[in-house]
């Protein structure tokens, strides 16, 4: 699938979806999750379609208390015409999680300075995933494992 069904954030009683995948256009914006409520994992893919940074604080992730798992994942192809270093700082810079989200998960973030901007979030994360690019480091690593 490339893109999510036109309209998804119509379904307002939609309480679970895995996967929200990103496309061009209205319809396909991350803004569409704004009004579900939604539980459990969410993967958001495809963020490197996401034109107005704006889309991500309209999304509206602060207000739902159901997540336990956020995985950001971008485009692994780089250096194309497709990715704009500006709009995934400030898109990952807007984006604000509820607060007792568990596990957050980037993966294929483009920019050079890794200035994670989801300083709403508490320490007690227990699986920070941090996946980067040659061309950002290359590296991947794990927050520590943390216990109630």
């Amino acid at each position: 699938m490339k893109a999510m069904s036109y309209g998804i954030g119509k379904l307002t009683d939609l309480r679970r979806l895995s996967d929200f995948i990103l496309g061009a256009g209205d319809g396909y914006r991350l803004r569409e999750l704004k009004n579900l409520h939604l539980k459990g994992d969410l993967s958001l893919s495809g963020l490197e379609n996401v034109v107005e940074a704006r889309d991500a604080l309209e999304a509206k992730l602060i207000d739902k208390p159901g997540l336990d798992a956020l995985r950001l994942i971008w485009s692994s192809i780089f250096g194309s015409s497709i990715r704009d270093k500006v709009v995934e700082e400030e898109v990952l810079n807007m984006l604000e999680p509820y607060r007792d989200l568990k596990v957050l998960v980037i993966e294929n973030y483009g920019v050079r300075s890794f200035r994670i901007g989801l300083q709403i979030l508490p320490l007690k994360i227990c699986g920070l995933w941090i996946s980067t690019t040659a061309e950002t480091a290359n590296s991947c690593h794990q927050s520590e494992t943390c216990h109630y």
